[in-house]
């Protein structure tokens, strides 16, 4: 009976593990917010929620380990040693990676654990920390005008509050096209109207990625011609006054204090160009073919132009030389697949369908996969399924030999 009452606790604390990770960017910034203005508390506010964030792993750590195996352990230890290695060797991008290595250890990599514990009932969850998260967000941004800044609206959008409101975007809507709610339907237009007037492309690209392949995998709309009508009406309009339509929605999102950048870079016919992008991706080429074969090492492309290569397979090929950054880079994709293939739960195909757009086609046009938690949780759900999958293998297997035998 104690053990039994041991597991649960440790189960909780793995869910209260995924509010506080889920609900980060938001109601925990919020919360220290509030803690930074308590004459005592605010001396140590910045240490609250990672003390929080400690005491879950602490209390989940029993159910976590249950799902770990020697070939993780043997993933972590490579992963150290490479790490190590580089920091011996490349001096280059030693310093970045001294300055990253707090992050990486303990906020990033670790979200792989955390997806081989994730179950279809933590989607549900997830779901509703998604919905407070934005309406959260909402109200913060009504009462303390949380807008985007001139400069943010000309140059480079709200890059960092469109990746942050993402992954939420995706997750309300996992649930709301499947089985629609008002408050929530209400909620996903809201969220996906400023997602896109915060004028980032890359995060309005991984939104309508999500969309044609929820639409293609699970046609949620065969059993609704009305909507097939509403589409096609739409689309009509937007033929016929597609400039008109574009202008007006310039004008409403200077109205409102948001960013009207992509609007005019679609107006610009400039929607797929970036100077900036374009003389990194350039630069991270020419590094590759000097060093093909072996590489910069861990973060080369900080080595090359001092950011990431906004392409994770360009930062796979500067970082590890073109052999290893193709194998690495396959492994990635066949792991994905896989996951996806070998999910045999519904729900949790969904979920691999969202990190994915979430976390890979995100780093496909931007960030480093050494800074996306989420690629790591992806990583995390699809290596639990494949291994799933090999048991049920198993299983069935011993099933057929036993019978055999009693015949």
């Amino acid at each position: 009976m104690f053990k039994i009452q041991k597991r649960i606790n440790s189960e909780d604390f793995f869910k209260l593990l995924l509010i506080v990770f889920w609900g980060k960017g938001f109601w925990c910034s919020y919360l220290r917010a509030v803690f930074l203005r308590i004459p005592i508390v605010s001396m140590i506010a910045d240490w609250i929620i990672p003390a929080v964030t400690v005491l879950c792993v602490l209390g989940a750590i029993n159910y976590i380990t249950k799902k770990v195996t020697a070939r993780d352990i043997l993933f972590i230890l490579c992963a150290a040693v490479a790490y190590c290695i580089n920091l011996l060797i490349y001096k280059e991008t030693s310093e970045y990676l001294v300055e990253i290595a707090f992050d990486f250890w303990l906020m990033v990599l670790p979200l792989y654990f955390v997806g081989l514990c994730i179950k279809e009932e933590n989607l549900k969850l997830l779901y509703k920390i998604s919905l407070l998260n934005l309406w959260l967000f909402f109200v913060y941004s009504a009462l303390f005008g949380s807008l985007v800044l001139e400069e943010q609206a000309l140059y480079s959008g709200a890059m960092g509050r469109a990746y942050r409101l993402l992954p939420q975007v995706l997750m309300l809507a996992l649930f709301e096209l499947e089985k629609p709610s008002k408050f929530g339907m209400l909620t996903l237009i809201m969220s996906s109207v400023y997602l896109f007037f915060c004028g980032t492309r890359g995060a309005v690209l991984c939104l309508f990625v999500f969309l044609a392949l929820f639409v293609i995998v699970k046609k949620p709309l065969k059993n609704h011609p009305v909507l097939y009508l509403f589409m096609g009406f739409a689309m009509i309009l937007l033929v016929l006054f597609y400039n008109e339509i574009l202008m007006w929605l310039g004008w409403l999102a200077e109205q409102v204090g948001m960013s009207d950048r992509i609007i005019r870079k679609i107006l610009s016919e400039e929607l797929f160009t970036s100077d900036g992008r374009t003389y990194i991706r350039n630069a991270v080429r020419l590094g590759i073919l000097e060093r093909p074969v072996l590489g910069y090492g861990i973060a080369g492309d900080r080595a090359l132009v001092s950011s990431y290569s906004h392409n994770l397979l360009l930062e796979l090929l500067v970082s590890f030389g073109i052999p290893a950054g193709s194998v690495v880079f396959v492994c990635i994709v066949v792991i994905i697949l896989n996951g996806y293939k070998k999910a045999a739960d519904r729900q949790i195909k969904d979920l691999v369908l969202m990190l994915f757009c979430s976390s890979f086609v995100k780093l496909l046009v931007s960030s480093s996969y050494l800074l996306e938690p989420l690629f790591f949780l992806l990583m995390g759900v699809c290596v639990k399924q494949m291994r799933n999958a090999g048991r049920r293998i198993n299983s069935v297997v011993e099933l057929s030999e036993d019978n055999y035998e009693n015949m």
